[in-house]
């Protein structure tokens, strides 16, 4: 099967420098993270939604649900979706065990695993014997995280 290419985009120069010198007050100087910076305040101002292509994280009375793309949907408790998002935050501050692997075990008999995958992470979830799978860059990676605090938090919001 052929690997999917990223798309390219194409933009005038002067674009191009103007989101240089963005990325010069930032401590993530990846084109990505400088776009994920202007899409975050596209957020804050309400003008896109909070989610990101290719996974599904939705609330339930007892915890959370997340799917990656057509893989399968694994259950998470409030305070394991929390414990998840510690995960992530850690491992892409470079806190991870030898080798790169994290796994987060679920009571649920879900598991949420993220390992590094050449310049990108990938997250997974197993549930069962069936898994799903998402490679995502650094800074969508943290996006993640973010989802994941946003809706165990109003979930719990909610429940009160």
């Amino acid at each position: 099967m052929p690997r999917k290419q990223n798309p390219t985009i194409q933009l005038p120069r002067e674009r191009l420098e103007q989101l240089r010198q963005l990325s010069l007050g930032m401590p993530d100087t990846t084109m990505s993270a400088v776009i994920g910076e202007l899409l975050n305040l596209a957020r804050r101002e309400g003008l896109i939604g909070h989610d990101i292509p290719g996974v599904t994280i939705n609330a339930l009375s007892d915890g959370i649900a997340i799917r990656f793309e057509d893989g399968p949907t694994s259950g998470f408790s409030f305070e394991e979706a929390a414990g998840i998002a510690e995960t992530i935050r850690k491992f892409v501050a470079g806190d991870r065990p030898k080798g790169g692997v994290m796994i987060f075990a679920a009571s649920h008999k879900s598991v949420f695993h993220i390992v590094g995958k050449g310049q990108g992470i990938e997250v997974k979830t197993i549930s069962g014997s069936r898994e799903g799978s998402k490679i995502l860059t650094r800074d969508l990676t943290m996006e993640l995280a973010e989802v994941l605090d946003r809706v165990v938090t109003q979930s719990m919001n909610t429940a009160e």
